[in-house]
């Protein structure tokens, strides 16, 4: 036999012997614990969006009456409340909101927001905004617009800018 042939059978034999030496029996015992993993949700808001309430021409005579969406995106269980103030050019608070659009002249041409068909007063208070649960996708809320007849109103452009806000 070969020194190269000894040499590989003493490798073998110790690679054996090594394996044969090895088991798990050699542990004297074991011991176990508890990793505890948790996690904390905040209630998040991440967006509050409207669709615009362009009226367009009216017939001031006749007046007008239409809807636009307010959508916000909350997380999921997430509580929340839209009020809206009462515009640039109108007073009061919570379902007493009286709002004006005003033109370059500063007249005044009255309307309202409501929150369900024309019936409550979208205001800024608990009372008279609108609450709901997020879902973790996008809500879509109507808002729905009252401008009455004013024949006596000028021709022109009517504006106002009401401010919305998402309290969560």
């Amino acid at each position: 036999m070969s020194i190269l042939s000894s040499r590989y059978l003493l490798v073998a034999a110790t690679l054996v012997g090594a394996a044969i030496s090895y088991s798990p029996s050699v542990f004297a015992g074991s011991t176990t614990t508890i990793l505890n993993v948790s996690a904390s949700i905040q209630a998040s808001c991440s967006s509050i969006t409207t669709s615009g309430l362009g009226l367009g021409s009216i017939n001031q005579s006749v007046g007008v009456q239409t809807y636009g969406t307010v959508n916000v995106i909350c997380g999921g269980g997430t509580p929340y409340l839209i009020t809206m103030d009462s515009g640039v050019n109108g007073s009061g608070t919570g379902a007493g909101v009286l709002r004006n659009m005003k033109n370059s002249s500063n007249e005044y041409l009255p309307y309202n927001l409501y929150t369900n068909g024309y019936s409550s007063i979208w205001g800024n208070d608990s009372t008279s905004g609108v609450s709901g649960t997020g879902n973790g996708g996008n809500t879509a809320h109507y808002v729905y617009i009252s401008v009455p007849a004013k024949p006596e109103a000028t021709n022109g452009n009517y504006t106002d800018t009401v401010t919305i806000t998402l309290t969560y």
